[in-house]
């Protein structure tokens, strides 16, 4: 079973600092095949260049999202994969717009 509109939604706050980092807090259990665990917090550095396998911060709309970009020669070409197999991928529209790279995982204590 894929929940596909749970995804968009696995955070809860986003905290910037000056550095171009932020603090995100993580809701939801679309990415707990990455170790990404309700209640944590990852480090999102500011990039403006991505590679196939980053976990990501990524704007769906105004919707922030944690997810991992997937580049492919294959369709979809481009896209978030949640990683979690109950959740389905989000395709890259014109209104994804990709913010940073997760380069810290916070474990909630």
């Amino acid at each position: 079973m894929k929940l596909s509109n749970e995804f968009h939604k696995n955070v809860k706050e986003i905290i910037p600092s000056k550095d171009g980092r932020f603090l995100v807090k993580i809701c939801g259990d679309s990415m707990i095949d990455a170790n990404i665990n309700n209640g944590d917090t990852v480090l999102v550095e500011e990039l403006k260049e991505f590679i196939s396998g980053d976990i990501v911060l990524a704007y769906n709309g105004k919707n922030p999202v944690i997810g991992k970009f997937m580049s492919t020669d294959e369709p979809p070409y481009v896209y978030l994969k949640p990683e979690n197999s109950n959740y389905s991928n989000i395709l890259f529209t014109d209104s994804i717009r990709m913010k940073g790279k997760v380069v810290s995982i916070i474990k909630k204590q």
